[in-house]
């Protein structure tokens, strides 16, 4: 379980983390910056916790961008700029989005995209796609 203490005052910019996590799991690092955009800043922390913990694995995160809505499902159709038929769809989980995150490696052009939910007991993610960006 990792535990992450955010500095969220004026959550619009940039922030620092400082973490603590078991020796199992590659959590951000000190450098690591994270950046509330237009998400509440209420439920800031709690979404970046479980977007981090969704990829931990995948490599050393060193920025973590956050924002209200949602990320089209379809991996596909990710970066396409067209109607998504699965962008109404209710969380698997249960609950309701709150948000989404877009998490970027140290040493990879490829980005984690998340969609981010709330049931009446936690807040989850829900990995859309392991992608790069077009230019």
């Amino acid at each position: 379980m990792i535990a992450l203490a955010l500095v969220l005052s004026g959550c619009g910019s940039p922030q620092t983390t400082t973490t603590a996590a078991d020796a199992s799991s590659r959590a951000p690092d000190a450098g690591t910056t994270f950046d509330c955009g237009d998400l509440a800043q209420a439920v800031c922390g709690q979404v970046a916790e479980a977007a981090v913990s969704s990829v931990l694995r995948q490599g050393p995160i060193i920025h973590v961008e956050l924002g209200r809505g949602v990320w089209c499902p379809t991996p596909g159709l990710l970066f396409a700029n067209t109607t998504c038929p699965g962008g109404a769809l209710a969380p698997a989980g249960g609950g309701q989005w709150i948000g989404h995150a877009r998490i970027t490696f140290a040493g990879s052009s490829a980005q984690a995209y998340l969609n981010v939910a709330q049931d009446a007991t936690s807040v989850h993610a829900a990995l859309v796609a392991l992608a790069t960006p077009p230019p």
